[in-house]
């Protein structure tokens, strides 16, 4: 709440001197970005870092046409009743207030993910005179080489206090998976040999991936796999020259770099 005034003079004081200001936000900082509205060469964007599955959910859950899908096609999906905290709900409530004074909506998503999902938010939007484009997926930004950084694992420093060939070093790699009491198993053994140790445990040996197994193993999971393929293979065209998802990003270039007067 504190940003929305040293924001707004930030951008009264660009604005005096440029052509066009032109402002991308995240959904929670419509709020602060709410004063882009009055001035008269300014206008902003929301980035929607969420999928557009769950932003129509929100964005249009009493209406029909999502009702209907719910009913149709997400048979038994989860309520979203209680998964935020009061807080939480009346910030985001917030947000609601002010997205109207914005141009549009930019989703990190594209057609062959959540075609469905982006037609229903493109038709809903232009009944409001609003515009969206997905241009993702996005990659992530580079980030910093490790070998330039001075920071280390804590694991690693640790193991320059110790004696050489004093420490064992327990992994099962990346295809074994181990059940709750296998893994209780093998960290009572190691406790009792008063080895020291590192034991590299996966994420996925930290719950019970063994019923998705299973379903891998089936037909359904032949389907899945089959789908994933060729969800992933339009996926990655989407994003190359002459992909839908490029198209998007030309298309909201082009929108953003019109001459003012254009609508």
């Amino acid at each position: 709440m504190l940003l929305r005034q040293p924001t707004t003079a930030l951008l009264r004081e660009v604005s005096a001197t440029a052509r066009r200001v032109v402002v991308i936000h995240d959904f929670l900082m419509a709020y602060v970005v709410q004063d882009v509205a009055t001035l008269p060469n300014a206008e902003s964007y929301m980035f929607c870092a969420i999928s557009a599955f769950y932003f129509s959910l929100r964005e249009m859950k009493d209406q029909n046409s999502v009702q209907v899908l719910l009913d149709q096609e997400l048979k038994g999906l989860p309520s979203l009743e209680g998964i935020s905290t009061p807080e939480f709900l009346n910030l985001i409530s917030l947000q609601y207030d002010f997205l109207s004074l914005g141009v549009g909506i930019i989703f990190n998503s594209c057609g062959s993910i959540e075609g469905t999902y982006i037609d229903l938010l493109a038709k809903e939007m232009n009944s409001r005179n609003k515009k969206i484009w997905a241009v993702g997926p996005l990659n992530h930004g580079k980030t910093s080489d490790r070998r330039e950084s001075n920071s280390r694992h804590k694991c690693l420093e640790w193991l320059d206090k110790q004696v050489p060939k004093s420490v064992l070093y327990v992994s099962f790699g990346t295809t074994t998976s181990m059940a709750d009491e296998q893994i209780k198993e093998l960290a009572i053994g190691l406790e009792q040999s008063k080895q020291k140790f590192i034991w590299i445990l996966r994420d996925a040996d930290k719950g019970d991936i063994f019923a998705g197994d299973s379903l891998m193993a089936s037909k359904e999971g032949d389907e899945t796999r089959k789908r994933v393929e060729e969800i992933g293979g339009a996926t990655r065209q989407a994003v190359e020259e002459g992909g839908i998802s490029r198209l998007e990003l030309y298309s909201l270039i082009a929108h953003i770099t019109r001459e003012q007067n254009n609508p």
